[in-house]
């Protein structure tokens, strides 16, 4: 399979959001069906208007991974209003339209105070973060995701940086970030419902140094 990595586009969106949804569960977690598609779009939207910069991978014409990184100071993406914008039409589609489904998205406020809990129970340096990475399900184990990651490296490494940090949770692959040498410095377990049914997610800080 030959990969090629190059920044990220707006035509990239819906294939992003398929890797997305297939590697972080969203059509389980929001259950209705009308649900899914302003899910996977706040998902994606709200990542790239957080970040600074963004690589996808490319596999025989196909879009098979990507990975965004923020470094504060630094200039956002392309479309950065543009993304905050469709953020909010979507959120305010999910509440109006989902109210029915109320115990499924409780999970996304729950998620995001996670996050801020988190942060401020480590001592870590938490500035400069790598917002999303997500690879094709059948692309896992061909050396996509390290391809990618070694890109946000050099990205780091290109401004002189050396700390970074990310949030996760145990739906994930996380076990990667470990195999990286990046450090759990925080968890929280949050209760959410997967596929209708009650759950609890274990939401995780990793930090790393390069």
């Amino acid at each position: 399979m030959n990969v090629t990595y190059r920044d990220y586009r707006a035509a990239d969106a819906e294939a992003v959001k398929t890797i997305l949804d297939e590697a972080f569960a969203i059509v389980a977690t929001v259950g209705a069906a009308h649900l899914r598609e302003p899910a996977r779009e706040v998902y994606l939207r709200d990542r790239l208007a957080t970040s600074t910069w963004a690589q996808v991978a490319e596999a025989d014409g196909n879009v098979v991974g990507i990975i965004c990184g923020r470094i504060p100071g630094q200039s956002s993406l392309p479309g950065h209003w543009g993304h905050r914008l469709a953020t909010v039409a979507s959120v305010a589609r999910a509440v109006i339209t989902g109210i029915a489904q109320y115990k499924s998205l409780a999970k996304y406020p729950r998620l995001a105070a996670s996050c801020v809990e988190l942060r401020k129970r480590t001592a870590a340096p938490t500035t400069d973060e790598l917002t999303l990475f997500a690879v094709a399900a059948d692309t896992r184990g061909l050396g996509v995701g390290r391809g990618l990651y070694e890109r946000f490296c050099d990205y780091l490494r290109d401004h002189g940086r050396t700390d970074y940090f990310l949030y996760t949770d145990d739906k994930s692959s996380y076990g990667f970030y470990e195999s990286r040498g990046m450090t759990r410095a925080a968890t929280k377990d949050i209760r959410y419902r997967y596929n209708g049914k009650p759950s609890v997610l274990k939401t995780m800080l990793y930090t790393g140094s390069l």
